[in-house]
């Protein structure tokens, strides 16, 4: 043995060789595991940020109009559009339309500022799914609304949301309302092929007032004057394209109408079949008036009873001979 070299130590029979401390170890290996953590979640951070920074949203506007113009042809318009977290969208106004025979524009939705959430991984399997939260005055909306090919996937929530934001409530009866509406939309439907329909609506309406407004009818044209309701209840359920009127009453102090019965829904929403009653109750003013049209209906508590059926193209009420 030289002089610069260390004794062995050699263990005695039945002893193991000496080893590094377990502890030492098992510090060094979190350690390692700790250092790869920091810098993997800065790098994944920084990423995140170069994203959000370089994100188009403007672009992700356009796209989203074009997305919606493409599978509803509804045209969607959105002012002022600034950046929300990430894939959000902040508006300070937006607005839905459908076009209607004539190029005519019928507005259907009309809200104030508004954030918007969209994923855009859900585009690339052909579906636009839009997240959207509004505040209207006291009142407001939030919910998903979900876009794949011909299918609409409404999840909304109303609270005591004025109908001037929904012009959509009026625009199909070509009649303006005016109020507010809490409750729940959860409906799925199919644009061509509406007798797959399903889902709920729950709507409760408070001080609902209709305009002024003319019906037109087989027996001629009948004027109805400004009515407020004092309370709207609507619960009305869809299965397989069966539409079920489980509550559905306008009360005021000029008319009370309460439907029930089904909606049988066919490809051509024309074509549905419907089976519905009405009870109609006048107030003074509708009664001095049109109280000689329901001469031949029958009546028990106050309330004219009415059968509506045929098909929305063409309904009849036997009860007023058409």
């Amino acid at each position: 043995m030289s002089d610069h070299e260390q004794p062995r130590t050699v263990p005695h029979p039945g002893e193991e060789p000496a080893t590094r401390a377990p502890l030492q170890t098992e510090a060094g290996t979190k350690g390692r595991y700790l250092a790869l953590f920091k810098y993997t979640s800065f790098t994944l951070f920084m990423l995140l940020v170069f994203l959000y920074l370089t994100f188009p949203f403007q672009h992700l506007g356009g796209m989203l109009r074009k997305e919606v113009r493409k599978k509803t042809a509804w045209d969607l318009t959105i002012a002022d559009l600034d950046s929300h977290l990430f894939t959000g969208l902040e508006v300070s106004k937006l607005t839905l339309a459908d076009t209607k025979k004539g190029g005519q524009l019928r507005p259907l939705l009309d809200l104030g500022p508004t954030t918007i959430w969209i994923n855009p991984l859900t585009m690339l399997w052909g579906k636009t799914s839009i997240s959207l939260d509004t505040t209207a005055g006291k009142g407001g909306m939030s919910g998903t609304i979900g876009l794949h090919g011909s299918s609409i996937d409404l999840d909304l929530v109303l609270e005591n949301l004025d109908l001037v934001h929904l012009p959509i409530v009026g625009s199909f009866l070509d009649k303006n309302f005016t109020g507010k509406l809490a409750g729940s939309v959860e409906v799925s439907l199919d644009k061509e092929h509406l007798d797959s329909t399903s889902g709920m609506v729950h709507l409760q309406g408070k001080e609902v007032t209709l305009d002024e407004s003319t019906i037109t009818t087989q027996m001629g044209p009948l004027t109805m004057p400004k009515m407020t309701f004092a309370t709207v209840d609507i619960k009305v359920f869809a299965s397989d394209g069966s539409i079920q009127f489980k509550e559905f009453s306008f009360n005021g102090e000029d008319l009370t109408l309460i439907v029930t019965g089904k909606i049988e829904l066919k490809r051509q929403w024309q074509s549905s079949k419907v089976t519905l009653d009405l009870k109609l109750k006048l107030g003074e003013v509708l009664a001095s008036k049109y109280d000689i049209i329901f001469q031949q209906t029958p009546k028990s508590e106050g309330f004219y009873h009415l059968d509506l059926v045929g098909s929305l193209g063409n309904p009849r009420c036997p009860q007023l001979g058409f």
